[in-house]
C-alpha cells in the first residue's frame, strides 16, 4: 500500500522539508518523487528522527511524498511523518547579469533551466536526467580563451561540466573539482571566422550524486592580431658595363 500527499510547484525552485520515519528497513520507506522521472530521489527507512532536507526542482512539477509499504511484515510504528514543507523560487540570472559576472565583453545565451546568480560566479540549475544546462557565446578570429570552473557531480565522466567549441568538446571536469583555472587557444579558421563557445553541465540518463552542479566565473577572450609579413626592399643588382673590343689600325 502507498499513502501519499502531493502538490504542484511552478518554475525552478528549492523544496525544503522535515521528515521522520519508523518502518521496516529498506522494504518500507518514506520517499519523495517528482514527475520529471519516476526515479526515487531521496528516501528514509528504519528509524530516522526528525531530519531537515532540501532538493532543487528544475521546472514546474508535481511533488509527491509517499509512505510505501510492501506486502509483508509490520515493524516499528510503520509510519512516515512530514512537516514544514517550503518552496523558494530560483531566479535565473539574466544574460546581462551573466555578462557582468563572467567578466568578458561577450554576449551570452542560456538554456532554460539556466544559471543562478551567485554574486561572483554562476551555478547551473539542477536539471533532470539527459539534460544539459549551457551558456554560450560567439568569438571571432583566433585567440586565447581563459576561465575558472568547478564541479560537483557523479564521477567517471557520467555527469560533467564541459567546454565545447564549434560542437567539439575541448575539455571537461567531473566528480568533485575545486575552482580551477584553465585556458585553450582557438587557432582554426580565418581571422574573420566566427566560433561558437559553450560551457555545459551535462547529465546522463540516471543517478544524482553530490550537488549535481557546475560552476563558472572569470571567462576571458584575448584575440590575436594577424602578423604582418614585411614587404622586403630589394637593392637592384648593378648591371655590369659591357666590355668594349678596341680595333687598332696598324
Amino acid at each position: 500500500a502507498t499513502v501519499s500527499v502531493s502538490t504542484t510547484v511552478n518554475g525552478s525552485g528549492t523544496l525544503t522539508w522535515e521528515w521522520s520515519v519508523s518502518s521496516e528497513d529498506y522494504y518500507d520507506y518514506l520517499a519523495l518523487y517528482t514527475d520529471d522521472s519516476e526515479d526515487l530521489i531521496p528516501y528514509i527507512s528504519l528509524e530516522v528522527p526528525w531530519t531537515s532536507a532540501s532538493m532543487e526542482v528544475p521546472w514546474s512539477s508535481t511533488v509527491r511524498f509517499s509512505y510505501i509499504k510492501d506486502d509483508t511484515i509490520h515493524e516499528g510504528q510503520d509510519k512516515g511523518y512530514l512537516r514544514n514543507v517550503g518552496w523558494t523560487p530560483i531566479i535565473q540570472a539574466s544574460a546581462e547579469r551573466i555578462r557582468e559576472i563572467l567578466g568578458a565583453d561577450l554576449d551570452w545565451q542560456t538554456t532554460t533551466p539556466g544559471w543562478v546568480d551567485m554574486q561572483d560566479h554562476i551555478a547551473s540549475i539542477r536539471g533532470g536526467h539527459d539534460a544539459t544546462v549551457s551558456v554560450s557565446t560567439t568569438v571571432t578570429g583566433r585567440g586565447m580563451l581563459t576561465w575558472e570552473w568547478s564541479v560537483s557531480s557523479e564521477g567517471d565522466d557520467y555527469d560533467s561540466l564541459a567546454l565545447y567549441i564549434d560542437d567539439s568538446m575541448v575539455k571537461e571536469i567531473s566528480e568533485e573539482v575545486a575552482w580551477t583555472s584553465s585556458s585553450t587557444e582557438i587557432l582554426t579558421g580565418s581571422w574573420k571566422s566566427s566560433h561558437t563557445v559553450w560551457f555545459g553541465y551535462i547529465k546522463d540518463s540516471s543517478v544524482h550524486e553530490r550537488k549535481d552542479k557546475g560552476y563558472l566565473r572569470n571567462v576571458g577572450w584575448t584575440p590575436y592580431t594577424p602578423s604582418l609579413t614585411p614587404t622586403s626592399t630589394r637593392t637592384p643588382t648593378p648591371t655590369p658595363m659591357p666590355t668594349s673590343t678596341s680595333t687598332r689600325t696598324r
